[in-house]
């Protein structure tokens, strides 16, 4: 099976490190320099949050500008290329035909590295917690993309009803009774339901003699 690196957080991730690695004047890139450079691929604000572990980066170098630099790049070390063997056999257990930044971050719990030491002291977790909060977060993500895919647009109640000229309490009707899924956007109180999900309760009218 052949496994692309393809993944765009990955990508960065792999540039993060490499820039690291300048920075410190190393030809090198090291096993810290590619889970400080994957963590920062990821962070919101300098917070990465897996499934129950939050990883605030605020301690950690920011990411070196990476336009900075001539010549060659730093190549990887021994062992941070067994890492991306580690990875790419995740990804074939997991039967995907390319190595993702999950795949590379739960790498690291089966490791010796500093970095990773650090974290797993200060956070206090295993690597058993680890992988279990990055199954979380793959799945939360995978969601997120799903959503993203099926809305074409968000509507209110009162749009909804007057796409399908029909009542505001018909629709609620229907999502009270499961028909119409529906979702709060977070803090607020109103409801949306997917364009795509009202028009699937829309069906198919067969013809009649009567008609």
């Amino acid at each position: 099976m052949l496994l692309r690196m393809n993944d765009d957080p990955l990508i960065t991730a792999t540039t993060n490190a490499a820039a690291y690695a300048r920075q410190r004047g190393d030809n090198e890139i090291l096993p810290d320099d590619l889970l400080l450079g994957a963590l920062q691929a990821v962070a919101k604000l300098r917070v990465v949050s897996f499934g129950q572990i939050t990883i605030d980066l605020a301690s950690h170098p920011e990411v070196p500008d990476r336009e900075n630099g001539a010549g060659p790049g730093p190549s990887y070390s021994k062992e941070t290329a067994l890492l991306f063997d580690r990875a790419s056999a995740i990804a074939r257990g997991d039967q995907e035909d390319r190595v993702r930044i999950v795949h590379l971050l739960a790498a690291f719990g089966d490791v010796d590295c500093r970095l990773m030491r650090e974290l797993a002291d200060r956070e206090s977790f295993g690597a058993v917690e680890w992988r279990a909060a990055l199954a979380v977060w793959d799945r939360e993500l995978a969601d997120r993309d799903a959503l993203r895919k099926r809305a074409g647009s968000l509507m209110t109640v009162d749009e909804a009803a007057a796409a399908l000229d029909v009542h505001q309490q018909t629709i609620r009707g229907y999502i009270k009774s499961g028909k119409l899924p529906a979702f709060r956007i977070a803090g607020e109180r109103a409801i949306r339901v997917l364009a795509s999900d009202l028009y699937g309760l829309l069906e198919p009218l067969e013809p009649t003699l009567d008609e």
